[in-house]
């Protein structure tokens, strides 16, 4: 198992291999940016080596390659880690933004939380915020690649209101997440509270 992340989230690969006590060394990797062939991008990893490790998570929680689904697992996550593991869902895949829309008379402030994931696990995500009271209706998912067969899609909370109750719902007290997004949280408490 290698876990990659942005050198800019160094920080957070350093907080994995504590939280699994492990002596592995961190490495940095340059690479051909995929958005743009004329940059680079710098990753920091740690691969692990161990066959129980890697035929746990494969087998007992589905973590394969190219992944259609999640049921075995979101199953398995205890429901008091649920919160917890939807907050890494954002800080891996989501995007929080917060903005004044000055498209009316008014200049009204917006909150919003974008996710692109598979859509098996959005709709986890969905499901799990609607039981929990912070989100209305059932909200529909956008394509990612409008014409390209994939089974990633966004889900899009927004409101100032309902965007930053889930926002503050999986920020607030954390003990471990993406140090770039818990700051993006204080930001929008900041820009909400004005």
């Amino acid at each position: 198992m290698k876990l990659d992340l942005s050198s800019e989230d160094r920080g957070h690969v350093e907080k994995f291999k504590n939280a699994i006590e492990s002596n592995h060394t961190i490495r940095d990797y340059t690479y051909p940016s995929s958005f743009d062939k004329n940059k680079t991008q710098t990753v920091s990893r740690i691969a692990l080596y161990n066959k129980y490790f890697g035929e746990n998570l494969y087998y007992n929680y589905g973590m394969i390659p190219h992944r259609d689904n999640i049921d075995n697992l979101k199953d398995k996550i205890p429901n008091h880690l649920i919160k917890d593991f939807i907050r890494g869902v954002v800080d891996a895949d989501g995007s929080i933004s917060f903005y004044y829309d000055e498209t009316s008379k008014l200049k009204t402030k917006k909150v919003a939380i974008q996710i692109t994931t598979l859509e098996c696990l959005n709709t986890f995500i969905n499901e799990y915020l609607l039981g929990k009271g912070l989100l209305k209706t059932k909200l529909k998912q956008n394509q990612r690649y409008k014409g390209r067969d994939s089974n990633c899609r966004t889900l899009s909370i927004s409101g100032r209101i309902q965007a930053t109750n889930v926002i503050s719902y999986l920020y607030k007290d954390s003990n471990i997440s993406l140090d770039r997004k818990y700051q993006r949280y204080e930001e929008v408490k900041k820009f909400v509270e004005e």
